[in-house]
């Protein structure tokens, strides 16, 4: 049951009317159709979606496909949930947010044309780059992927005689060239075949050898005796390199043995671009700095920070070693008979002590000639529903004191630190933590 593509023979035809061939319900499709049901995203059939898939005559949706996702719309007013091709029967599904559909029906299709020119935008974008990559590097495209905020490619470069990976300066490169192929204006040219032999009698330059044997649409940028890119692709493009605007490149990373470029064209790109622009605004601004010093500004910034951090860390090494002292001082003073009792000590942090700290003052204590003690060191902050703790023992094992803990439904998260007598973690309730202890009573640090 092949479906008539109108979006092939004219992709800036945003509406039609066609006739309804089949109806499949949801519960036909769960039920009988698994086939069919396995082209939908999973998240377009949840349970509480009313929902049915509708096969038409003919159709101006462009279905998902070469990277590209379906188009948007409307069929008769309820609202069009995805789109796909069977490619074995060459029949498009559309899964609609309705089941007042039946055969025989004619309909009115109307797709969200910003939707369909930002993806032709993209998907163009990324052939241009692609087809700069491959003249400049002799690159291969392996994979494309159209994200909502970015699109990429992975860059195969194992076949040449150079690196195996692209350098940023690279990218600028083919960044620029893309551009001015972009400002050209030059055509963008689809030609269809119906099988493999005639689109090679074509005789048409290929960045990629043809890999289906029917159907075969080959999209050309530029002209096809020098074309800037020409390759197989069933995606929605622009009839001129022009309309994709600009094209960006945002950074690269290593992927496996391949380079992975993150990069997005037309509207997509002018609204990352605008972002970037009003956030480097924003931070002139505050810096009192322009383009030419922002990032000299930026670096005494910095520095100054660093500088800072440095002064903190030395205070709070002081800070901790008093505490240190303060709680040693304090079970020196204990009566022995009291010795093999937890005691607990409380550090009002207001902010400035962390977790971190804490086992830093755990480290300070153990460091102390003659420390044989059983205590435990929480942190004290309003703002905290949970106390972060450092448990130390001469006389328990603070594994077996957990797990019994834990039993009577004391929230308590966290681990050894080497050694069967240490722990540090979160206290839920650290009062009911005293009381299952000892019933130790807390001294104020």
């Amino acid at each position: 049951m092949t479906t008539e593509k109108l979006y092939q023979e004219d992709v800036y035809l945003k509406s039609c009317q066609a006739t309804v061939l089949k109806v499949i319900s949801k519960e036909q499709l769960i039920s009988e159709f698994k086939e069919q049901m396995a082209l939908f995203p999973k998240e377009t059939l949840a349970a509480d979606q009313k929902c049915c898939c509708l096969v038409l005559d003919k159709t101006v949706f462009f279905p998902e496909g070469g990277g590209q996702p379906s188009d948007q719309g409307t069929i008769n007013n309820s609202s069009v949930l995805h789109v796909a091709i069977d490619d074995n029967t060459a029949t498009i599904y559309h899964l609609v947010s309705s089941d007042q559909f039946q055969a025989g029906q004619n309909v009115d299709l109307n797709i969200n044309w910003p939707w369909r020119f930002q993806n032709m935008q993209r998907h163009c974008g990324e052939h241009i780059l692609s087809g700069v990559i491959y003249h400049l590097w002799e690159g291969v495209n392996r994979g494309f992927h159209m994200g909502e905020n970015y699109m990429t490619i992975d860059i195969d470069l194992s076949h040449t005689s150079g690196s195996d990976y692209l350098t940023m300066e690279q990218l600028v490169e083919a960044q620029n060239m893309t551009n001015r192929i972009i400002w050209e204006n030059l055509p963008v040219v689809t030609h269809h075949f119906k099988t493999k032999d005639e689109a090679l009698e074509s005789q048409i330059k290929l960045r990629k050898p043809l890999a289906i044997d029917k159907d075969i649409t080959i999209v050309t940028v530029g002209h096809t005796d020098n074309p800037a890119d020409s390759v197989a692709c069933c995606g929605t493009h622009p009839q001129a390199t022009g309309q994709v605007g600009l094209l960006k490149i945002y950074k690269c990373e290593k992927n496996k043995y391949m380079t992975r470029i993150y990069f997005d064209s037309g509207v997509k790109a002018m609204n990352h671009i605008q972002k970037q622009s009003e956030a480097f605004d924003e931070i002139a601004y505050r810096l009192s700095a322009s383009t030419s010093d922002i990032v000299q500004k930026l670096d005494t910034l910095c520095a100054h920070l660093d500088e800072e951090k440095e002064k903190v860390a030395g205070l709070t090494s002081l800070h901790l070693s008093q505490i240190a002292q303060d709680i040693m001082e304090k079970l020196l003073a204990l009566e022995n008979d009291k010795q093999r009792s937890f005691q607990f000590f409380s550090i009002n942090c207001q902010g400035v002590l962390n977790s971190k700290d804490l086992q830093r003052l755990s480290k300070i204590l153990l460091s102390k000639a003659g420390f044989a003690h059983n205590i435990v060191i929480y942190l004290a902050n309003d703002q905290d529903i949970k106390s972060t703790a450092v448990i130390l023992s001469k006389d328990y094992d603070c594994g077996t004191l957990i797990k019994d803990a834990r039993k009577l439904a004391i929230d308590i998260t966290g681990g050894g630190r080497g050694q069967s007598g240490q722990l540090q973690g979160t206290v839920d309730a650290i009062n009911l933590f005293m009381e299952f202890i000892n019933g130790g009573k807390s001294i104020e640090g």
